[in-house]
């Protein structure tokens, strides 16, 4: 009976360890950090110089891609590269007409979260969009991969200028919170207008 009893609180203390080691270690109770590049992504000169400009001569369309901002959760190999993507891109058509979309790339682990609806931090829905989704499992742990665009109006970023932008994603599984500075915005734009400002 002792050696039962001895087992059985064995057993409890390597299961207790081991929960209090998985929720230390547990990705989603981690900051993340911006990957650290040449690039400040609060300012707005450095944004527009490094947004990418492609003109199509053949449809007279101009595709317009901000610099992409990346934030990494480190230190979990087993996982991969957990984090998100994010940058604004935009599109002028023959009409000249121009929309934009703030796309995210959103890699989390454990579950999908099935992102389906977005709103800001003023309380205003913005327009989902999903785009791509994608798994990828090693030794049992399994990274998912969310894909998806947000489309907002020109006066919209406008306005945005100042704040930035701040949003957070919706899913049956799940949530996810997301920003863009102020200079990110601003200089986005500013290189959009010059480039436009050319063409005419």
């Amino acid at each position: 009976m002792k050696i039962i009893k001895f087992f059985r609180n064995f057993i409890g203390a390597c299961i207790t360890l081991s929960v209090l080691s998985g929720c230390q270690s547990d990705p989603r109770f981690t900051q993340g950090v911006f990957s650290p590049n040449s690039l400040n992504r609060n300012n707005s000169a450095e944004v527009k110089s490094a947004t990418e400009v492609e003109v199509d001569r053949f449809s007279k369309s101009t595709k317009f891609k901000g610099p992409e901002i990346e934030r990494r959760i480190g230190g979990y190999p087993f996982y991969g590269d957990l984090g998100e993507t994010i940058f604004i891109r935009a599109w002028k058509y023959n009409d000249g007409s121009v929309s934009y979309q703030i796309y995210v790339s959103d890699t989390y682990a454990y579950a999908w979260r099935f992102y389906d609806r977005a709103s800001d931090s003023s309380g205003n829905p913005l327009e989902f969009r999903r785009i791509n989704s994608d798994v990828k499992c090693e030794r049992g742990h399994c990274s998912y991969t969310e894909d998806f665009g947000l489309s907002v109006s020109r006066s919209y970023l406008d306005k945005k200028r100042a704040t930035g932008v701040e949003f957070r994603v919706y899913g049956s599984g799940g949530e996810g919170t997301f920003n863009l500075p102020a200079g990110y915005v601003s200089g986005f734009l500013d290189a959009v207008d010059e480039a436009l400002r050319g063409q005419r």
